[in-house]
């Protein structure tokens, strides 16, 4: 616990929830220091490491959520049915498992009094998940993440998952990802993306746009694990400071600074939603390009150099047609444009990360910008998408 203690700072009071109580108990957490050199972290080898770990099996699934109520526990549902089914004949049947659930920001006393119905309803499974949540007020996501790795630290828990609360989990991902986690020689490993198609695009604009994203999704690939669901072993998590942004980014920064292997698991589906309108599109392209900023400038040159070809030089993953390059230009160009007009918006980065514009949380000011977006892009997407028809 030294080299984990010596990275935390200030004392937080949250709020504990399992099945044993009938009401939330205060826990102590910590925040990491604010000026804490995030490369600097002493952890055992990795060899040293993988050989313990494969003797204590045990893996904590932690999901960092934001002003989610009013779908937190459909998605633990879901979340607890994926894992109960995938004990059956597969690796993870040897693991104890716990799934934690960090909430930020304001919750309703009357979710609380659901949660914990919740959790006492599922008290019969905990000899094979144990359920358990942390609710603190006006945290970052990487600070949730912090937290739910103390909670496995203290209850020596051997290898921890990170998952998104939007995301939908696809038979034997948690299994597939464990299995490379543990056999493989990997200190990060991630869920292989997969786009679920969107239905309730509200106008044409936005459908077409819509496809297009698709399409250069398929187009290309993706090398390094993404935030949507990771995992590694609990000892070589590194505390993440507080201002960072991009968690997944950052853990890919530390393995790439480290020389330590990392992968996405091509077998291991993750499902996620795509934006709903060209604006959030846009709008988590802009912060995701901020806060990758933010981590390749934390770094050395060798290791940015390296960093950002493998962020932003993404393969191929097979030969595309003239049509399909035509379609890629035509993103590429529509995003440049986007984002200075974003810009000139003086459009804000949120501390909770990438994906909080996706989040339903000013839904009147969400309308407004798509109706300008929409209005000011329409035409000029509308003839692009009859000059590719064209030339097909």
């Amino acid at each position: 616990m030294n080299y984990i203690l010596e990275r935390l700072g200030t004392s937080v009071t949250v709020d504990y929830f399992d099945f044993k109580w009938i009401q939330p108990r205060k826990i102590i957490v910590h925040d990491p220091i604010s000026d804490i050199n995030p490369w600097e972290y002493q952890f055992m080898s990795y060899a040293s490491t993988n050989t313990q770990d494969s003797e204590n099996k045990s893996l904590i699934i932690v999901i960092p959520t934001c002003d989610s109520d009013f779908y937190v526990l459909e998605h633990l549902s879901r979340v607890v049915k994926n894992i109960c089914d995938d004990k059956i004949n597969t690796f993870l049947s040897e693991f104890l498992i716990h799934i934690l659930v960090v909430i930020n920001g304001e919750i309703s006393s009357n979710f609380k009094k659901q949660l914990m119905k919740f959790l006492s309803r599922h008290r019969y499974i905990k000899n094979i998940i144990y359920i358990a949540a942390i609710h603190a007020k006006n945290k970052s996501k990487v600070l949730a993440m912090n937290y739910g790795h103390q909670y496995a630290i203290s209850n020596n828990i051997n290898y921890i998952f990170f998952m998104d609360d939007d995301v939908i989990l696809y038979p034997r991902t948690i299994p597939r990802l464990l299995l490379e986690l543990v056999k493989g020689n990997y200190a990060l490993v991630g869920g292989n993306p997969s786009l679920i198609e969107l239905t309730c695009l509200t106008n044409q604009t936005e459908n077409l746009f819509s496809k297009i994203v698709t399409l250069k999704r398929q187009l290309t690939g993706y090398s390094l694990p993404v935030g949507r669901l990771l995992g590694m072993r609990t000892k070589n998590y590194p505390i993440i400071p507080n201002y960072i942004i991009a968690d997944d980014v950052f853990l890919n920064a530390f393995c790439v600074y480290h020389k330590l292997p990392q992968k996405i698991i091509a077998n291991a589906y993750v499902g996620y939603l795509g934006s709903t309108s060209y604006f959030q599109w846009l709008s988590r392209s802009f912060r995701i390009e901020v806060s990758d900023q933010q981590i390749l400038r934390l770094l050395p040159m060798p290791q940015r150099i390296q960093l950002q070809n493998l962020l932003h030089h993404i393969p191929f993953q097979s030969k595309p047609s003239q049509k399909q390059l035509l379609v890629l230009d035509f993103c590429r160009d529509i995003k440049v444009e986007g984002l200075r007009m974003l810009n000139n918006m003086k459009y804000s980065l949120d501390i909770w990360g990438a994906d909080f514009s996706t989040k339903i949380t000013s839904q009147n000011k969400l309308c407004i910008y798509d109706s300008y977006f929409n209005n000011s892009f329409s035409e000029m997407l509308l003839n692009s998408i009859k000059y590719l028809n064209k030339y097909s």
